[in-house]
């Protein structure tokens, strides 16, 4: 049993151990959603989208808690509808419950439906056609697409400034776990009287 001289240092590495797994939860944990959307026609999303254009992923940047947010510099290859630029930006979450698009790869390809201006989309689940729109539905409703002068180059993936969740865990375990070492010694190991 400890002494009342111990009880304030084991209080003290039990909360210190409480408080950083508190900070590791509240820090890594994604938040919680749930995708619902309102089923749009495919006429419907032509008319409400700001720009329809294939696309190459050029680099991609995760963000936000457990980096559930995408930004994505893409390269265009072909623009049915919006603006004609050769490279734009698309923010979007990567979870589902989230209306997000998934996880989106360097060097992959796709149909943007993106919405927004100047050259910043941003896009969802809730955004896409329910079924896929064939190059010849575009063609009729927009004509022929722009396509710009030169092709897209990949880059490289940039740097994430944002620690790696399973570091900031792997941390936060460690400072708790050397504070109830410290506490455990403390009350285990009482001081010593001298004569």
């Amino acid at each position: 049993m400890p002494t009342r001289r111990r009880l304030p240092a084991l209080l003290a590495a039990f909360w210190m151990m409480l408080g950083a797994l508190g900070w590791a939860q509240v820090t890594t944990a994604p938040p919680a959603h749930a995708c619902s959307c309102r089923p749009l026609t495919t006429s419907e999303l032509m008319d409400a989208a700001d720009l329809i254009a294939d696309v190459t992923v050029l680099e991609v940047a995760y963000q936000g808690p457990g980096r559930t947010q995408a930004r994505h510099v893409l390269g265009v290859e072909r623009v049915w509808k919006g603006e004609h630029l050769p490279e734009v930006t698309m923010d979007a979450n990567v979870e589902g419950p989230a209306c997000g698009l998934g996880r989106r790869e360097v060097g992959s390809t796709f149909t943007l439906w993106g919405y927004g201006g100047a050259g910043h989309y941003g896009a969802n689940w809730c955004f896409l056609p329910a079924q896929p729109v064939e190059d010849q539905d575009l063609r009729d409703r927009f004509g022929d697409p722009w396509t710009p002068p030169s092709p897209p180059q990949r880059r490289p993936a940039p740097r994430s400034t944002r620690p790696d969740p399973a570091v900031v865990a792997g941390v936060t375990a460690l400072v708790g776990f050397s504070a109830l070492a410290v506490a455990a010694w403390v009350v285990t190991h009482p001081p010593r009287r001298r004569p």
